[in-house]
């Protein structure tokens, strides 16, 4: 009877440790996994990145050219249209006077009370132009 109750005791230490051991590699799989597939970061810097990731990839396409002349505003439509719904964005092309122009994604009015803004300096010729990007989230 004492080897008996001594044999379930240690089956139950060993349970006890093997529980504990699979909890921790549970949670530490969940910790890891909710950072690689939702990594948290903040809101406004996320509006930062996106405002200045439309306006490099405005000037490296040469899209930033055709926006100056007038050609044509499409191509700067497209690139606004690829930020995601939930971001909103408004360009404006200032030259040495003023407001050049300006041009806003579609169905964004308004703005909110996060905004980023961005810019970036532009020569063509013998005209210096700065770009500003405004980045706010929808309502």
């Amino acid at each position: 009877m004492g080897m008996k109750n001594l044999f379930f005791t240690k089956g139950y230490i060993l349970t006890f440790d093997s529980l504990i051991a699979l909890f921790l590699a549970f949670f530490m799989l969940v910790l890891i996994a909710g950072q690689l597939f939702e990594p948290h970061i903040p809101r406004s810097l996320y509006l930062r990145q996106i405002s200045q990731d439309v306006l490099a990839v405005l000037e490296k396409n040469d899209k930033l050219t055709a926006f100056v002349n007038g050609v044509n505003t499409s191509d700067v439509r497209d690139v606004l249209r690829l930020t995601g719904d939930s971001i909103c964005i408004r360009l404006e092309l200032l030259d040495q006077i003023g407001v050049n122009k300006s041009i806003i994604k579609e169905e964004c009015v308004g703005t909110s009370e996060e905004i980023q803004v961005s810019f970036r300096f532009y020569t063509q010729g013998n005209n210096d132009y700065m770009l500003k990007s405004y980045a706010w989230y929808r309502r």
